[in-house]
């Protein structure tokens, strides 16, 4: 058999053999008169070959649907051409599919075949002999759909795992907080690498604050950096060690206050200068520029001020010298 018989495609309308049949149909008259109102000349009179291939491909679309739904491997048996023009309602479209090689009549058999139907289609036979039926359908679906949902389950379970493990974490860093607990090292990085990063005064004055409080802060850089900004604002490490010994001596025997002989509230930059302000004026080396009148070490040394003249200074001037 000569041809080949094509699946519907988008590229279709551009096929050279769609062009051939709509010239084929364009030059009959029968065609005009079942297309129009009565029309007795030729399609191509009357519309173009644009519309004519549209025609075409509307009506292949037919036979290739019935040749699909009701026959067998793309035959129709105990049938002419005349029975293609009577599917699409196209006189002669039967015998211009078989001019291109879509179609081909056998007068001894007298049934019509679609040449290579199948290695593009399927005939309703083979579509019901390949079936399944409705139960099939539900009970793949339901495995899917276990499947599915046991997927879902490993995934909530893991989220639910990490943001309690985030949770816990929380719960902790915040726990020490309110107690007083030194903080965990970061376990991002190793400790010597925390303990190379701080300098040697802040850890001084750490070591002194566990010496006093008998706890065991360590020297990260959450504990060290509140030091080293103290000092970067010009208190000594001397001053610091004072707020340490001034607060420990208050604090220390107290249940509900000592939990505050921590880091992050005796160096905190919203009360240091408080504490400061609290440390015993008789005290050796602290307090010589609060005497003076001097809210910080840094104050005073810009006005002339030093620990030791800080006698000839009050409330912030110096002193006039009598005779």
């Amino acid at each position: 058999m000569a041809g080949d018989w094509i699946k519907m495609r988008t590229s279709l309308l551009t096929n050279p053999k769609v062009n051939g049949i709509a010239r084929y149909l364009e030059d009959s008259r029968d065609v005009a008169q079942s297309l129009s109102t009565g029309y007795s000349g030729t399609m191509n009179e009357i519309v173009t070959r644009n519309v004519m291939r549209h025609v075409t491909v509307s009506s292949l679309l037919v036979v290739w649907g019935a040749a699909n739904e009701h026959t067998k491997d793309g035959v129709f048996t105990n049938a002419d051409l005349s029975d293609i023009d009577d599917m699409v309602g196209i006189p002669g479209f039967g015998k211009a599919m078989q001019a291109v090689g879509w179609a081909d009549f056998d007068d001894e058999s007298y049934s019509v075949t679609l040449p290579n139907f199948t290695e593009y289609n399927t005939s309703g036979a083979s579509r019901s002999a390949n079936a399944k039926s409705g139960a099939e359908r539900q009970r793949e679906y339901r495995q899917r759909k276990k499947a599915s949902d046991r997927d879902e389950i490993g995934d909530v379970t893991c989220d639910v795992t990490r943001d309690r493990r985030e949770e816990k974490r929380r719960e902790e860093k915040e726990e020490n907080t309110l107690s007083g607990k030194p903080d965990s090292a970061d376990p991002r990085k190793p400790e010597s690498e925390e303990v190379k990063a701080s300098n040697a005064d802040a850890r001084e004055i750490l070591s002194h604050l566990n010496d006093r409080t008998g706890c065991s802060y360590r020297a990260v850089e959450s504990n060290l950096s509140l030091i080293r900004a103290r000092l970067a604002e010009g208190y000594s490490v001397a001053d610091v060690k004072a707020v340490i010994d001034t607060k420990a001596a208050e604090w220390g025997a107290d249940d509900e206050m000592s939990k505050y002989l921590r880091p992050e509230t005796l160096f905190g930059a919203r009360k240091f200068s408080g504490y400061v302000g609290q440390v015993e004026r008789t005290a050796p080396g602290a307090g010589w520029w609060i005497k003076a009148g001097f809210g910080t070490p840094f104050e005073a040394e810009n006005a002339g001020c030093s620990e030791k003249t800080a006698y000839l200074w009050r409330d912030g001037h110096r002193m006039e010298a009598t005779a």
